[in-house]
């Protein structure tokens, strides 16, 4: 009698992130790794692309070649769901190895600690794709936009998102979205309080050129 086949284990994130960083190649291309494991596209690639902008270490020149991708990606998701798959325009999209070897020496450790208590749950939250591309879209505006060292917060929401929709771990997704509406919110206030002064310093110079005239 023959036995039906057992599906191989999925692989653990961190341990895909740490045997990227000993390639040899140049560059990692998109395409290649959801080759290996097409079930969670969109939520590896969600990782794959924030989580350089997720670091607290410079990497220079990152932002400029990652920011479209995320864009358009979760603007994908929030569009069409997973039901279309992932444009082969940002599958042929590469990230530099030497930017893996520095982002994996940081992450790594993180991930082995939240993938021992990740698990799937909340699983009616994951599936609410266009939420979470919504989501996630707002934030990569945020990574787009030339504001001086902002792309740290926004990117990690992100990073948690693809990161809750690879483990189908409803409560790590629900944490990044939750995270993401208090960065929105707190950003909002922060450009109303800098406009409000912005305003204050314009009327004052303008009272002391008029007093002077």
């Amino acid at each position: 009698m023959e036995l039906p086949a057992v599906p191989a284990p999925k692989r653990a994130t961190s341990s895909v992130l740490r045997s990227l960083a000993e390639e040899s190649g140049d560059h990692i291309v998109l395409a290649s790794l959801l080759e290996k494991d097409s079930s969670r596209a969109h939520g590896f690639a969600l990782f794959f692309f924030a989580l350089p902008e997720a670091v607290p270490i410079p990497i220079p020149g990152v932002s400029a070649v990652l920011a479209i991708p995320i864009l358009l990606l979760s603007a994908h998701l929030a569009v069409f769901g997973e039901r279309l798959g992932i444009p082969e325009k940002l599958r042929r999209k590469k990230v530099p190895v030497s930017t893996l070897r520095k982002v994996a020496a940081f992450v790594v450790p993180v991930l082995e600690k939240l993938e021992r208590i990740s698990r799937p749950r909340w699983e009616p939250f994951v599936r609410r794709k266009r939420l979470l591309g919504l989501t996630c879209l707002i934030l990569a505006i945020v990574i787009v936009l030339p504001i001086p060292l902002a792309n740290f917060l926004p990117g990690s929401c992100i990073a948690v998102i693809g990161f809750g929709l690879m483990e189908r771990d409803g409560v790590i997704a629900a944490v990044g979205v939750a995270a993401s509406f208090a960065l929105v919110i707190g950003l909002y206030f922060v450009a109303d309080f800098l406009g409000s002064v912005l305003t204050a310093l314009s009327a004052v110079e303008l009272a002391r050129h008029v007093s002077f005239v």
